[in-house]
């Protein structure tokens, strides 16, 4: 006999009281089939928004798109294996983004 786990979710947030803006980002990726889910799941990756020069968004963001990405379009079929690529790849980029020797980004 097979159970079936039914979730229901929700998301809140909040600036806190040292912000007026919440830098935080929120990603889920569902799977689109039942082959797709015992594969690979469903993926929540929450970043919080901590940066300098109010760049705090922009780095939550990339981290989540990042992840949700790396990890769903990897070949690796070990799902561990898999989100830590994903991690390691998006540490890299935001690395990379914030070397004070890199060109300025807009």
């Amino acid at each position: 006999m097979k159970a079936t786990l039914l979730l229901e979710t929700s998301t809140a947030t909040h600036a806190g009281v040292v912000r007026k803006l919440n830098e935080d980002t929120l990603g889920v990726r569902e799977p689109s089939s039942p082959l797709e889910r015992v594969q690979k799941g469903t993926l929540w990756v929450i970043a919080d928004g901590v940066g300098r020069n109010g760049r705090g968004q922009q780095a939550s963001r990339l981290a989540v798109h990042s992840i949700v990405d790396a990890y769903w379009t990897s070949a690796i079929p070990e799902t561990t294996d898999r989100l830590r690529s994903a991690i390691e790849r998006t540490n890299g980029l935001l690395f990379a983004q914030n070397d004070p020797k890199a060109a300025p980004q807009d």
